[in-house]
Formats: C-alpha cells, structure tokens, sequence
C-alpha cells in the first residue's frame, strides 16, 4: 500500500496511507487529507 509522507524542515508532520482510487488532497474540509500548512 502506497503511503505519503508531509516532512518540513526534516521532520514528518504526518504519514497517510494510500488506498487504491482516488483522494483528494487540499486545504478545504471535503478532502481526505488536509493540509493546513501555508509552506505548501
């Protein structure tokens, strides 16, 4: 299983795991993974 990781500055915020299809990444509520980071 695919998994993604977010790193900043060398050190992991956080690990997702991937499963198969499709996911939606963003800062809105609707995605499954949230990012809430203005860096990125």
């Amino acid at each position: 299983m695919p998994k993604l990781t977010c790193i900043f500055n060398g050190r992991a915020l956080a690990v997702h795991h991937v499963a198969d299809g499709k996911i939606v990444i963003g800062r809105d509520a609707d995605c499954e993974i949230q990012v809430d980071s203005l860096a990125i």
